[in-house]
């Protein structure tokens, strides 16, 4: 790991940042393509954030490792807010933000859609630092935290890291790249890494120089239910989706051989038995 990420997490330490999850969500899914989300308040009270606009920044080491929700400073962040019971909301939302290790505060309000109903945001942190935002509807009210950080001065591919040692799925792999979070266990071997290359990389067009096949093994503890991954290229248009089932007779192990189309930074998002995380890597021409 890099020392950006470490540093970010540094700060997470003293800031309370609302955990990200990459798993599924019923709210969320309400509104289309798999995304990562966060949460506030607790059962019916529950309020879900949908985050629209993150995957674009998780090829920055400090937003993807963080145990929090990490956002640039001064950038809008599209957010849709979804209660889980709509019993006491209003027609807006009011999102008021204060800074907890400086001074700073901001105030928005945003209008309830109606179909689907939910609330969509624009939410810009003004500045680096830990920030407490309060949001309120009709009579009901939540408050969670997030750690803005100084946006890079290009768009960054930091990959995810090439791991040695035993697989916490299957131990007779010894390189394997883990998803994050590592809470997830899910993990891949085989083709995701390349030699010479630092982090998660992959052969497009779905062979190697050598002319062999970037097979990819994912190895996830679960029931044996379908793996699914949605590839996503940061620096381009491109996407593309997988589902795999499990090998027969071997729970747990996904074999792949993934034609990825162009070279550039790709964001993986992986899910399986509702649990998910997410993989950066580099895709590269034989």
């Amino acid at each position: 790991m890099g020392l950006a990420p470490l540093l970010a997490a540094a700060a997470l330490a003293t800031c309370p940042a609302a955990p990200v999850e990459h798993g599924e969500n019923a709210a969320a899914s309400t509104l289309g393509t798999a995304s990562s989300w966060i949460a506030a308040g607790q059962g019916a009270h529950r309020l879900t954030g949908r985050l629209y606009s993150y995957d674009e920044t998780l090829g920055d080491g400090r937003v993807r490792e963080a145990p929090g929700l990490v956002v640039y400073a001064g950038r809008p962040n599209k957010i849709a807010w979804l209660p889980r019971q709509w019993s006491g909301t209003g027609p807006f939302l009011v999102i008021e933000g204060r800074r907890l290790d400086g001074s700073g505060a901001f105030r928005g309000r945003y209008r309830r859609a109606v179909s689907p109903q939910f609330y969509p945001s624009g939410v810009t942190i003004p500045t680096p630092g830990c920030w407490r935002l309060t949001l309120r509807t009709g009579r009901l009210r939540w408050t969670l935290h997030v750690l803005a950080v100084e946006p890079p001065g290009e768009a960054r591919c930091d990959t995810t890291s090439v791991r040695s040692g035993r697989n916490p799925v299957d131990g007779t792999f010894t390189r394997w790249v883990a998803a994050t979070p590592a809470a997830s266990v899910i993990t891949a071997a085989l083709s995701l890494h390349v030699p010479g290359i630092e982090g998660a990389a992959i052969y497009v067009g779905g062979r190697a120089p050598d002319g062999s096949n970037t097979k990819v093994l994912w190895l996830a503890r679960g029931n044996g239910m379908p793996l699914r991954l949605w590839w996503t290229r940061l620096d381009g248009p491109e996407t593309f989706q997988q589902i795999l089932n499990a090998a027969g007779g071997v729970t747990g192990a996904y074999p792949s051989i993934p034609v990825v189309p162009t070279p550039g930074c790709w964001l993986l998002r992986v899910r399986v038995d509702g649990r998910g995380g997410v993989i950066v890597l580099r895709a590269l021409a034989p």
